[in-house]
């Protein structure tokens, strides 16, 4: 087991995807074959990605290439207060010129060393903690019991009942501003006959008022 803590993810890829298929065969996912195929697609393409991050970090630049880089970049450094002073006889001028050209090409040497590994505590790295908790709190709602009711298009709708029951979703994030009565109104028209003539009401209701 001190092998797969080192494969901490392998491992937990492997667990999920055992505890699938044994749910499966016993009867407890019940979905059709098409979307739990989906799922270990989704699952396997996220365990790729993730390989995929871990060569950033644990793949380095070549040292040869750094090291040459770095002894350029030196010799860069002592050759161009010469050639300053060559191209011009103002001091003011050498200073300047000098400066901003070797500060410039370090400046991009260092970037590219910053760059090489966003993933770590800097503040010029990925905020992993950040992106993490966004995904724990995305987990956390799907999981809500307010989350858990599906919506359906009503034929005929009380807005007073609609307006009363709302107090129930009052726990959930504001996805999209919530509609007034004029809104709702317009979406449940007495003239929608059918599934269909009920959809572009809605939609259409929703379009002219985001526009207003």
């Amino acid at each position: 087991m001190q092998t797969a803590s080192v494969k901490k993810s392998t491992v937990i890829y492997q667990w999920i995807s055992n505890l699938m298929d044994e749910a499966q065969r016993n009867g407890v996912l019940v979905a059709p074959p098409p979307l739990l195929t989906r799922a270990f697609n989704a699952m396997e393409n996220g365990l790729q990605d993730y390989h995929v991050a871990m060569k950033l970090a644990d793949t380095p630049f070549p040292f040869p290439y750094t090291a040459g880089m770095e002894v350029l970049l030196t010799v860069h450094f002592f050759l161009t207060p010469v050639i300053t002073t060559i191209w011009t006889d103002s001091v003011f001028l050498m200073v300047l010129f000098t400066f901003f050209s070797v500060w410039s090409v370090w400046m991009l040497h260092l970037v590219a060393g910053e760059l090489e590994n966003p993933f770590g505590l800097d503040d010029t790295d990925l905020h992993m903690g950040e992106i993490q908790k966004d995904i724990n709190s995305t987990l956390r709602l799907l999981f809500d019991n307010t989350c858990q009711h599906v919506p359906h298009i009503s034929s005929g709708v009380n807005i007073d009942h609609l307006q009363h029951n709302s107090a129930h979703f009052s726990g959930l994030p504001s996805v999209v501003e919530d509609a007034d009565a004029r809104c709702v109104s317009s979406a449940y028209r007495p003239e929608a006959s059918g599934p269909r003539e009920m959809v572009m009401n809605v939609v259409t209701s929703i379009v002219m008022n985001r526009d207003a």
